[in-house]
């Protein structure tokens, strides 16, 4: 039972915050301080009790057996009784015939002390009624436990204010981390007042942002530079391609110049697929704070037409939500390439855009891939064979390559399955942590 209570209490620390979990232990730490504390006022009562009242009573019954060896009849207070085997007083009662030799106690209704003894042959006893004693012993009980309510209850009041002065610079630097981490620009931390612990972590979290901001920066501006140094030698190439299909050319001069063609197109594409995000980058943060939804609406727009225009269905589908703020530039990558693979190799059917809770996945009906291909398959200029319609347009294997360098280095998963029909890329961009104990 007790190893069910200390199992049960874990889980529920684990589940419970910061603040709960320092307002609580103060409770419990001065609870458990008030029941020690109790527990040996208590005992310390008792001690007192026993010792005290057993010297006062032997101190009586001596007083009182040198009177009566003397011939004196001593004189007996209200509720304390002397029994001796001595002719001139009365014999003990049957009650107490079992009652040991010095100090005791009988616990009855009433109950009384006894302080026995044996003097000079005969037997002395001295009996004292305890109930009014018992009494006062019963208010003490009750005050010790309404004192221990108390301490307990104030113990929380206490950890309730403790976690009020001590959370509050947390929960506020959290909340300017979480708005200046959804902010598109960067934005500094609120200065703190004071020169602790919670000051270096605001320094730390603010020089964190101010890096990461710096460094989206620069993907863009890297990003849109290289995207528009690219179109120059690309437009080139492309006029150079058309003045020579001007020209006289044999059959394999025409093949060779159609595939130039189909690259730079490619190129062209891929150019304004960076470009477009890139701006999507520099919008993050000003309209959404997940970055799935946007690259999802970015998909529909790039890919909607080029599936119709192939006779297949190209659709997006949310199975679960999966939260998060991810580089546009590098995501949409990803998601660009899984699609245009998806969407060339399908020949009828549909290719679908899956939202799921750890990432997203893509899901064609291409017929499926050789197994004897899948351990290959995001090796550089390696090209699947099933469902292929258009072998001229359909890359040169550098597609899975890309992605998989990508996910790598963004330390996401891919991971390819067979599904009737077809294949499904499933790439995981959060990963499982493992529950602190």
């Amino acid at each position: 039972m007790i190893r069910e209570w200390i199992e049960e209490g874990g889980r529920l620390s684990r589940r419970a915050t910061l603040g709960q979990r320092i307002a609580f232990s103060f409770a419990i730490i001065m609870t458990a301080m008030a029941l020690i504390y109790t527990t040996v006022l208590y005992y310390n009562f008792k001690w007192v009790e026993l010792t005290l009242s057993g010297e006062h009573m032997a101190d009586q019954l001596h007083a009182k057996e040198k009177a009566i060896l003397s011939g004196v009849m001593p004189q007996v207070n209200p509720g304390v009784w002397l029994y001796s085997s001595h002719p001139k007083l009365n014999p003990v009662p049957e009650q107490f015939q079992q009652a040991p030799l010095g100090f005791s106690e009988q616990e009855s209704s009433p109950s009384y002390f006894i302080w026995r003894e044996q003097k000079d042959g005969y037997d002395f006893m001295l009996v004292k009624d305890q109930t009014t004693f018992e009494d006062m012993e019963k208010i003490f009980r009750k005050v010790i436990a309404l004192m221990a309510v108390l301490v307990s209850l104030s113990g929380l009041a206490w950890g309730l204010f403790l976690y009020r002065v001590i959370m509050n610079p947390v929960r506020r630097l959290s909340q300017e981390v979480e708005a200046a981490s959804q902010a598109s620009h960067y934005q500094p931390l609120a200065a703190m007042p004071r020169r602790d612990d919670i000051t270096i972590l605001a320094q730390c979290c603010d020089a964190a942002l101010a890096r990461l901001h710096q460094a989206l920066a620069r993907e863009q501006t890297f990003t849109g530079d290289v995207s528009h140094e690219l179109r120059n030698p690309l437009n080139v190439i492309e006029g150079s391609i058309e003045l020579l299909e001007m020209t006289p050319l044999t059959e394999k001069q025409h093949q060779i110049v159609n595939r130039a063609q189909t690259a730079a197109n490619d190129m062209h594409q891929l150019v304004d697929d960076f470009l477009a995000f890139a701006r999507d980058a520099q919008m993050l943060g000003s309209s959404t704070a997940d970055t799935l939804p946007a690259l999802f609406c970015r998909m529909r727009d790039m890919w909607t037409a080029e599936a119709e225009r192939r006779g297949i269905t190209f659709r997006t589908q949310v199975l679960a939500e999966c939260g998060g703020v991810y580089s546009p530039v590098l995501l949409g990558s990803v998601m660009n390439n899984l699609i245009r693979n998806a969407i060339h190799y399908t020949e009828s059917g549909e290719v679908v855009l899956e939202e799921i809770e750890d990432g997203f996945a893509v899901r064609d009906h291409a017929g499926g891939i050789a197994p004897e291909e899948v351990t290959r398959l995001f090796e550089p200029f390696v090209r699947g064979s099933a469902g292929r319609r258009d072998r001229s347009s359909t890359g040169y294997g550098l597609g899975l390559s890309i992605v998989m360098r990508l996910c790598r280095r963004c330390h996401w998963q891919i991971r390819h399955e067979n599904i009737p029909g077809g294949s499904r890329f499933v790439v995981t961009l959060k990963t499982e942590k493992p529950e602190s104990v």
